[in-house]
């Protein structure tokens, strides 16, 4: 880091090392929202609603980085056998609790309907992002250690971070209904939703390691970050 080099640790090597590395990436989004509908004009063929009430929302997402290598002979002070195992874990949780207001636009066309709906949210989103990291030497006849921190989670920046910040969520949804049997109706439509200001893994990486595993921590990198950017949650909805 200090004469600004790129340098890798090596996982697997034919003639040195047999390793593996597995990458896990998940993201859950939940959203309930409580609303009054009022109708504000309605005739034989088109109806118009506005909306108001209060939004929850949750957006959690985790990036979890494992790697386990084993050393097939002796390099420096490295015993032939020797096996190395270390993880690093982002993870990242957006609560957004505040009021949304909206309208709904109806048009009807003999048995088929549109909708489109837009629908803004204004209120506070607690952004919280936590790094975990560790190390596990294993030596033959010698026993194992564990050590915190792993390659990109590290001392310097492991540990848990929160803010609050006043966020805005525009989202819009235009879709088709029709009427496939009497009481069935089934209808299909694109969403879009906009999160302003949201915290995510990948942000909160910082590839400026000092040191390699297990070697003793060294200044000050990588560093601790916390960076939020915008998040577009977008995608087909259909049902009956």
């Amino acid at each position: 880091t200090g004469t600004a080099s790129e340098a890798a640790m090596l996982v697997s090597h034919p003639d040195q090392l047999l390793g593996n590395v597995s990458i896990l990436s998940s993201m859950e989004f939940q959203q309930f929202d409580l609303l009054r509908r009022v109708r504000q004009y309605q005739d034989n063929c088109m109806r118009f609603d506005t909306m108001i009430g209060l939004r929850v929302a949750s957006l959690e997402e985790r990036l979890r980085i494992d790697q386990s290598s084993t050393f097939l002979t002796g390099v420096g002070q490295i015993v032939g056998g020797t096996r190395l195992d270390l993880f690093d874990q982002f993870s990242t949780r957006n609560q957004f609790f505040g009021f949304v207001i909206g309208g709904q636009y109806n048009r009807r066309f003999a048995q088929w309907s549109m909708d489109v709906r837009t629908m803004l949210s204004l209120g506070n989103n607690r952004a919280e992002a936590n790094v975990t990291g560790q190390t596990t030497t294993s030596v033959p006849s010698a026993g194992s250690a564990t050590f915190q921190g792993g390659l990109l989670a590290q001392q310097t920046n492991i540990g848990k971070v929160t803010r609050d910040r006043f966020m805005l969520i525009p989202e819009f949804y235009v879709g088709g209904r029709t009427l496939i049997a009497r009481n069935w109706e089934a209808n299909l439509g694109y969403a879009f939703m906009y999160w302003s200001d949201a915290v995510q893994p990948g942000n909160q990486i910082d590839t400026r390691v000092s040191q390699f595993p297990p070697e003793p921590s060294a200044g000050q990198n990588p560093r601790a970050r916390f960076r939020t950017e915008s998040v577009v949650i977008h995608g087909l909805q259909a049902g009956l």
